[in-house]
Parts: structure tokens; sequence; C-alpha cells
């Protein structure tokens, strides 16, 4: 939950290869001046529209020098196709499709080909644009939130999700490892998100149910009433350091959200959007006050908190909260994860 400086964040251990998201943000920031559906200076057609690198850019590196301009062009224009088809697949909800699409593509690269997404340079632009596709895929699903998915195409989703890396891996099976890895990598920290995604949408379905009955939200009310906020406070200030000031700012926009009987799933998401920024925008200095993860750490000592409360008060709206707090935590922890994933 909203928390002050953070002094102590848990430290993130340092990897080899940057993070999906870093990779994803620096491909948008780098695409951001260029209009939707033109060509690059080589005639090349980039698709706007989803913010993949520039292959000129990278050709135009010293390091690019022994690279066969002419074949990798025709390689990466393949592989824009591919990566839109695999968009594709997930948008009409055809997820048996990403692993064929993955499969065929691979497998049906010539030696040319192969040869030249050998090579150091392209090898980073091949996973700049996975973490740019992926972060496109997210986006999509994290809008259909709360649009019902067929059971069969949920199902096909969760699948595909937990076997990303083995998927990689068997269309990757004749290339040389050290190319293989990075995509392995970036495929299954993609395959966790879209489980947490999952879930936030199972969630959504029970949290639906609750904003809909008016006992619900009455009972929920009358129990957020009756909770200590000053203990709360007090112990979030002394465990985790956490704003009195602030933490009481999301205490009362919680309130107003369960209070208004017309709540909806997106009041409570805007919320928790609102609560999510408030944490993490930065200090007068220009300094943020929390990182990502520091803030989901927070928030789990603070929730379990009021969980606390609530219990021993035996409320009888405290399976409702269990749902809240369920929903609060997976959908926190999405967030955090696309950040730092």
């Amino acid at each position: 939950m909203p928390m002050d400086a953070d002094t102590s964040q848990p430290q993130t251990p340092r990897t080899a290869r940057p993070s999906m998201a870093a990779l994803a943000r620096l491909d948008t920031r780098a695409n951001r001046h260029m209009n939707s559906g033109s060509a690059d200076s080589s005639g090349n057609q980039v698709d706007q529209s989803i913010p993949f690198p520039n292959l000129e850019e990278a050709l135009n590196q010293p390091s690019a020098g022994d690279l066969d301009a002419h074949q990798a062009r025709e390689f990466w224009n393949l592989y824009l196709e591919h990566s839109r088809s695999l968009l594709d697949s997930v948008k009409s909800y055809r997820f048996d499709q990403f692993e064929l699409h993955l499969r065929n593509f691979w497998s049906g690269l010539d030696a040319p080909s192969r040869q030249s997404v050998g090579h150091p340079a392209l090898m980073s632009l091949v996973y700049r644009a996975d973490a740019v596709l992926y972060d496109q895929i997210l986006d999509y699903l994290q809008s259909q939130t709360l649009s019902p998915m067929p059971q069969q195409a949920f199902a096909s989703l969760r699948q595909l999700a937990q076997s990303m890396e083995q998927v990689i891996i068997v269309a990757l099976e004749s290339y040389p490892a050290n190319f293989v890895g990075p995509k392995i990598e970036l495929a299954a920290r993609f395959g966790h998100l879209i489980v947490r995604h999952l879930g936030i949408c199972q969630l959504a379905q029970a949290l639906s149910g609750i904003f809909a009955n008016p006992q619900s939200l009455k009972d929920m009310v009358e129990a957020w009433d009756g909770i200590d906020f000053e203990a709360v406070r007090n112990q979030a200030a002394l465990v985790t350091n956490c704003q009195h000031d602030t933490l009481g700012h999301c205490f009362d926009d919680f309130r107003q959200v369960i209070g208004n009987p017309n709540v909806t799933i997106d009041n409570f998401i805007q919320f928790a959007e609102c609560t999510y920024d408030r944490c993490l925008q930065p200090n007068p200095d220009g300094e943020r006050s929390l990182s990502p993860r520091s803030l989901l750490v927070r928030w789990c000592f603070v929730s379990s908190q009021l969980i606390r409360d609530l219990t021993l008060r035996s409320a009888a709206s405290f399976g409702s909260f269990q749902i809240v707090n369920l929903f609060f935590d997976e959908w926190l922890g999405f967030k955090v994860l696309r950040k730092v994933a």
C-alpha cells in the first residue's frame, strides 16, 4: 500500500540480460516519432501500430559490418509478419495457432536466414521484437479482462502460458543455444504473466457478484467502519515505514468505492490504478518514493493487518473482503511484474 520513502528496497538480482519490460519500453520510445504504416529508408514495411525495433538502426552499428544486409532485411520482414500472425492468433482466441505459427516459422527458415539470425546484431533485435510482441499481447489481454472468454479458449490460453518455455525449446531445437537461451527466458516470463492475468479474470467474475449484491456492500461498509485503522497505520509505520496520511487517504478512497451502491469492477480498478500511481509518484526532489517491488511487499503487510482485524471481529463480510483482497493482490502483482519482468 502507499508508503514513505523507500530506504530499504528489496534488491533485484542483476542478470546478464535486460528485462522484457525494459526491452519493450526501449522500442516504444524509439518508434514514437514514426507514422503508422510507413516504410523505412530501405523500403521495408513498418507496422507502427506495433512498435517493433528498426532493423536499419542495427545495420548501421559497427558490430553489424559483417552482416549480409540484404539477407537480414529478408529475414526481418518475415519475422515481423510472423510476429503479427502471433498477435492475430491471440486476438482471435486461436491459441492453438500460436504454437503452430512458432513451429512452422522456425522450422521453415532457409539456411541463409538461419545464418543471419545467428549474428549478434540480429539476435539482439529479435529479443527486442519478442519483448514488444509479448507486451502488445499482454496489453490486449488486459483490455479484455472484463469481457467473458469462452471456457475452451480460456483453458487453451492457460495451457499455452504454462508450456511457453517448452514450446520455444521445441520450436528452436535445431538452433544454437546462445540464441535460444534468451528467447526461452523471455517466453517463461511472458507465460507467467499470462497465468497471473487469468487469475485476475477469474477473480473479476467473483468480485462482480459481490458488487452486484446490495447486502454484500452494506455488510462490507459496516465491517470496514469497525476496523481499528489507527492500529493498522501504527503497525504499518513501525514495520514498513508507511506514511499515516497516505494510508489514510487510500483507506478513505476504498470506503467511497464500497459505499457506492452502483459500484462496478471498473470503479475498483480505477481506485487501484490511482493507489498505484500515488505510491510510485516522485517526491518533490524528483526521486520516486517507492520501487514497484517495495510497494508489493508493503501492500502485503498492510492487507494482512486489515484481514487480521476483520478476522478477529468475525465480520460477516469476511469472505467478500477476502475476494477483494485477492483481486487487488493479483492485480498489483501483475502490474509490478510487468514493470520488472
